[in-house]
């Protein structure tokens, strides 16, 4: 059995811990060094030749900076960023950098072993599409049921296109203004600015009356601190990442309040 060789890269020291603890219990992967400052990655990385790095600091601008010195030094090296981070600038440049893998914080642990094997193994984008086009459009429209996204709203039929959009192709998610609401825009027969208006009222009215709890736990670390909702692309951003980490359960919605 293969052995891959880790580094954790995370300020968050808690949250390294936690991970580093739950790896020690799976066979196939070893952390061989945790680190908590961007400017010791690098030499973290000469020394101890890891097979992957599981990397934060992308709220810093160092951090954002050690990725082209990352690529130079380390071009084999697979990257995956875990961060509360889901601006739409951050996750521009991590794809920009050739990051392997993008996925925002909370997640489950065993899924996130899961997407590490997959990505240590073979081409990620080999196995992104977990669903055909037909099942997809549904677990998306479950998915946005359940968080209670009034489906009357035009709001709701343009995120189930940009859901879709951005689960097959994540650089639509860098290309929100330039690329993805033109696209939807096209489909629906509309303009982009209504397009983006149309969504931000749908998520509005969905962080006043839909399923709060739910809410709560998947958009907690991403909320506009003001408004007390995230923006259009960082919504969508966690509802491709929970779709296919399978963070909400869709089976068994949870009982909120719906608009009359």
């Amino acid at each position: 059995m293969v052995v891959h060789r880790l580094i954790i890269a995370d300020a968050d020291q808690v949250s390294c811990s936690n991970v580093c603890e739950y790896l020690k219990h799976v066979e196939d992967m070893q952390v061989v060094a945790t680190v908590f400052q961007p400017e010791q990655v690098l030499s973290a990385i000469a020394e101890h030749k890891p097979d992957l790095l599981l990397l934060d600091f992308m709220a810093q601008s160092a951090g954002r900076c050690l990725l082209k010195a990352l690529y130079k030094a380390a071009p084999e090296l697979k990257i995956v960023i875990y961060t509360t981070e889901g601006s739409v600038s951050s996750i521009s440049q991590a794809t920009a950098a050739g990051v392997d893998y993008y996925v925002l914080k909370p997640f489950e642990l065993s899924i996130l072993v899961q997407r590490l094997r997959q990505v240590l193994t073979s081409p990620f984008s080999e196995d992104r599409a977990d669903y055909d086009t037909d099942q997809l459009q549904a677990q998306v429209r479950r998915c946005l049921q359940h968080l209670g996204v009034p489906e009357r709203f035009k709001g709701y039929s343009y995120l189930c296109t940009a859901i879709v959009l951005c689960y097959h192709d994540e650089t639509y998610l860098t290309r929100v203004m330039k690329a993805l609401y033109p696209t939807i825009a096209e489909q629906w027969r509309t303009t982009p600015p209504r397009v983006e208006r149309a969504i931000r009222y749908a998520l509005e009215v969905t962080w006043t009356h839909g399923n709060l709890g739910l809410i709560d736990r998947l958009f907690h670390y991403t909320v506009d601190q003001e408004r007390a909702k995230p923006t259009n692309a960082s919504f969508i951003a966690h509802l491709v990442d929970a779709i296919r980490f399978g963070r909400i359960d869709v089976e068994t919605p949870q009982q909120h309040q719906k608009l009359g």
